[in-house]
Protein backbone atom coordinates (compact mmCIF):
# COMPACT_ATOMS: atom_id res chain seq x y z
CA UNK A 1 0.00 0.00 0.00
CA UNK A 2 2.98 2.17 1.05
CA UNK A 3 4.69 1.81 -2.38
CA UNK A 4 1.42 2.18 -4.66
CA UNK A 5 1.20 5.98 -2.25
CA UNK A 6 4.48 6.63 -3.14
CA UNK A 7 4.36 6.11 -6.64
CA UNK A 8 1.21 7.97 -7.12
CA UNK A 9 2.89 11.10 -5.27
CA UNK A 10 6.28 10.32 -7.23
CA UNK A 11 4.11 10.75 -10.52
CA UNK A 12 2.22 13.81 -9.28
CA UNK A 13 5.60 15.34 -8.63
CA UNK A 14 6.84 14.45 -11.95
CA UNK A 15 3.51 15.92 -13.88
CA UNK A 16 4.08 19.17 -11.68
CA UNK A 17 7.36 19.35 -12.89
CA UNK A 18 7.23 18.56 -16.20
CA UNK A 19 3.91 21.53 -15.88
CA UNK A 20 6.27 23.89 -14.42
CA UNK A 21 8.91 24.03 -17.08
CA UNK A 22 6.66 24.16 -20.11
CA UNK A 23 5.20 27.17 -18.22
CA UNK A 24 8.81 28.79 -17.84
CA UNK A 25 9.98 28.11 -21.82
CA UNK A 26 6.29 29.44 -22.87
CA UNK A 27 7.55 32.49 -20.56
CA UNK A 28 10.80 33.10 -22.14
CA UNK A 29 9.52 33.83 -25.49
CA UNK A 30 5.69 35.12 -24.87
CA UNK A 31 5.56 38.91 -27.20
CA UNK A 32 3.09 39.61 -24.30
CA UNK A 33 2.09 40.18 -20.71
CA UNK A 34 -1.38 40.07 -20.31
CA UNK A 35 -3.35 41.55 -17.31
CA UNK A 36 -6.88 41.92 -17.25
CA UNK A 37 -7.33 43.60 -20.94
CA UNK A 38 -4.59 45.23 -20.79
CA UNK A 39 -1.44 44.14 -22.96
CA UNK A 40 2.01 45.38 -22.64
CA UNK A 41 5.18 43.99 -24.35
CA UNK A 42 7.59 42.13 -23.17
CA UNK A 43 11.29 41.59 -22.43
CA UNK A 44 11.30 39.04 -25.23
CA UNK A 45 9.75 41.54 -27.52
CA UNK A 46 12.27 44.06 -26.77
CA UNK A 47 15.24 42.59 -26.29
CA UNK A 48 14.79 39.11 -27.12
CA UNK A 49 14.51 35.48 -25.22
CA UNK A 50 15.77 35.85 -21.97
CA UNK A 51 15.99 32.56 -19.44
CA UNK A 52 12.32 32.90 -17.52
CA UNK A 53 13.45 31.74 -13.90
CA UNK A 54 10.12 32.47 -12.41
CA UNK A 55 6.49 33.21 -12.84
CA UNK A 56 3.53 34.26 -10.83
CA UNK A 57 0.33 35.84 -10.34
CA UNK A 58 -2.09 36.28 -7.83
CA UNK A 59 -3.90 39.35 -6.29
CA UNK A 60 -2.59 41.62 -3.38
CA UNK A 61 -4.98 43.52 -1.53
CA UNK A 62 -7.46 42.36 -4.03
CA UNK A 63 -5.52 44.07 -7.05
CA UNK A 64 -4.00 41.12 -9.89
CA UNK A 65 -0.36 41.08 -10.39
CA UNK A 66 1.96 38.58 -12.16
CA UNK A 67 5.95 38.60 -11.63
CA UNK A 68 8.40 37.70 -14.39
CA UNK A 69 12.03 36.57 -13.24
CA UNK A 70 14.98 36.55 -15.97
CA UNK A 71 18.21 35.67 -15.41
CA UNK A 72 20.79 37.15 -17.72
CA UNK A 73 24.35 37.80 -18.37
CA UNK A 74 23.57 41.53 -19.91
CA UNK A 75 21.25 42.82 -16.71
CA UNK A 76 22.29 46.68 -17.24
CA UNK A 77 21.84 46.55 -21.06
CA UNK A 78 18.89 44.80 -21.17
CA UNK A 79 17.14 47.18 -18.40
CA UNK A 80 18.57 50.26 -20.27
CA UNK A 81 16.78 49.03 -23.62
CA UNK A 82 13.28 47.75 -21.64
CA UNK A 83 13.27 51.33 -19.98
CA UNK A 84 13.84 53.05 -22.84
CA UNK A 85 10.80 51.13 -24.44
CA UNK A 86 9.03 52.16 -21.53
CA UNK A 87 9.44 55.55 -21.99
CA UNK A 88 8.60 56.53 -25.24
CA UNK A 89 5.26 53.93 -24.41
CA UNK A 90 3.66 56.47 -22.16
CA UNK A 91 5.29 54.97 -19.04
CA UNK A 92 5.82 57.72 -16.74
CA UNK A 93 8.93 56.98 -14.30
CA UNK A 94 7.38 57.20 -10.48
CA UNK A 95 10.84 55.78 -9.05
CA UNK A 96 14.05 56.86 -10.50
CA UNK A 97 16.80 54.11 -10.48
CA UNK A 98 20.53 53.68 -10.86
CA UNK A 99 21.60 50.74 -13.41
CA UNK A 100 25.11 51.16 -11.63
CA UNK A 101 23.53 50.06 -8.10
CA UNK A 102 22.88 46.48 -7.51
CA UNK A 103 20.81 45.62 -5.94
CA UNK A 104 18.19 48.29 -6.95
CA UNK A 105 14.87 48.83 -8.71
CA UNK A 106 12.96 50.97 -10.61
CA UNK A 107 9.18 51.70 -11.29
CA UNK A 108 6.82 52.90 -13.62
CA UNK A 109 3.30 53.76 -14.42
CA UNK A 110 0.51 53.50 -16.95
CA UNK A 111 -3.34 54.26 -16.94
CA UNK A 112 -4.73 51.10 -17.60
CA UNK A 113 -7.42 50.54 -20.62
CA UNK A 114 -9.98 50.01 -17.43
CA UNK A 115 -11.01 53.33 -16.17
CA UNK A 116 -10.09 54.28 -12.93
CA UNK A 117 -6.85 52.19 -12.86
CA UNK A 118 -3.15 52.10 -12.98
CA UNK A 119 -0.56 49.50 -13.89
CA UNK A 120 2.20 49.75 -11.57
CA UNK A 121 5.54 47.77 -13.29
CA UNK A 122 8.36 47.22 -10.74
CA UNK A 123 11.72 46.12 -11.82
CA UNK A 124 13.98 44.84 -9.25
CA UNK A 125 17.22 44.29 -10.51
CA UNK A 126 20.55 42.38 -9.37
CA UNK A 127 23.86 40.51 -10.93
CA UNK A 128 22.36 38.52 -13.75
CA UNK A 129 18.75 38.49 -12.78
CA UNK A 130 15.61 41.09 -12.88
CA UNK A 131 11.85 40.51 -12.26
CA UNK A 132 9.13 42.35 -13.52
CA UNK A 133 6.63 42.64 -11.17
CA UNK A 134 2.93 43.85 -12.54
CA UNK A 135 -0.02 45.26 -10.35
CA UNK A 136 -3.23 46.51 -11.55
CA UNK A 137 -4.35 49.64 -9.03
CA UNK A 138 -7.02 51.81 -8.41
CA UNK A 139 -6.28 55.56 -9.37
CA UNK A 140 -4.95 57.35 -12.87
CA UNK A 141 -2.08 59.35 -14.30
CA UNK A 142 -2.87 62.98 -15.10
CA UNK A 143 0.21 63.86 -17.35
CA UNK A 144 0.87 68.03 -17.06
Amino acid sequence: MLKKILSVVLVMIMLFSIAGCSMLNSAATAETYEIGDDILYSVYSIVGERKVTGVESGTSNGAPTKKYTYSSPTVVDDLLEYFTYLMRSDWVLVQDYNLNVMPGSAQFAKNSLDTGKVLLMTISFENQKYSIHLTKIEGSITLN
